[in-house]
């Protein structure tokens, strides 16, 4: 049954940020609870089962297979696939939540209510953890300044708004930014120039800027 509100899946968000927001626009208090409703557990979203994201699109109307194209699904061990990449799990902060403050701020238009918490969403790019630096802003992606639940984007910024807003998490990097244009590049579906294209997208930036 199709969930009174619904929110966009984004084209560079995460299938589980994306959940996360789906949540709180329904007012249910995690992704647990959500996947509970539908009849999933979080085990079989985790797996990257297809029933889950069937229940997902159920709820939702957005269609299984975008939610499984954007989503880090398990494809050999300690091998994940997200937008048709493969990336060693050592490459990523998988369930943990980083943000670009000043993405943040765009996409909330720096409010600070909690109900512009849906509005924001965490890119894909962030959870690759050799990308350090927002190719946009400049900025670095950083952690919540307290540990949260995994996987709970929402919950994770909640209490940090106003220190978002107010820029009190911004740490501006001069240099930088190389590694992560030619991954958010190749996240778009996109093939940049160079031989760096060769390297799987999880390759640290010390072998794709050097």
């Amino acid at each position: 049954m199709r969930l009174k509100n619904t929110v966009p899946l984004h084209s560079e968000e995460t299938t589980a940020s994306f959940v996360s927001r789906l949540a709180f626009a329904n007012g249910v208090p995690t992704v647990a609870d959500l996947l509970l409703d539908a009849e999933v557990t979080m085990a079989q979203f985790l797996k990257g089962e297809r029933r889950a994201f069937e229940a997902l699109e159920e709820l939702s109307g957005v269609a299984t297979d975008d939610l499984i194209q954007q989503a880090f699904i398990l494809v050999e061990p300690h091998v994940y696939e997200i937008f048709g990449h493969r990336i060693g799990q050592q490459h990523l902060l998988r369930g943990e939540s980083r943000i670009c403050p000043a993405c943040f701020r765009q996409d909330t238009r720096s409010q600070v209510a909690s109900d512009a918490m849906v509005l924001s969403y965490g890119r894909a790019l962030w959870a690759i953890a050799s990308a350090r630096v927002c190719p946009i802003h400049k900025l670095a992606l950083v952690s919540a300044p307290e540990a949260s639940v995994k996987h709970e984007f929402v919950d994770t910024w909640i209490p940090w708004m106003f220190e978002i807003a107010e820029g009190e998490l911004d740490q501006t990097i001069d240099e930088g930014g190389m590694y992560e244009e030619h991954a958010a590049l190749r996240l778009a579906g996109e093939m940049p120039e160079g031989w760096a294209r060769h390297f799987p997208l999880g390759a640290s930036q010390r072998h794709i800027c050097h």
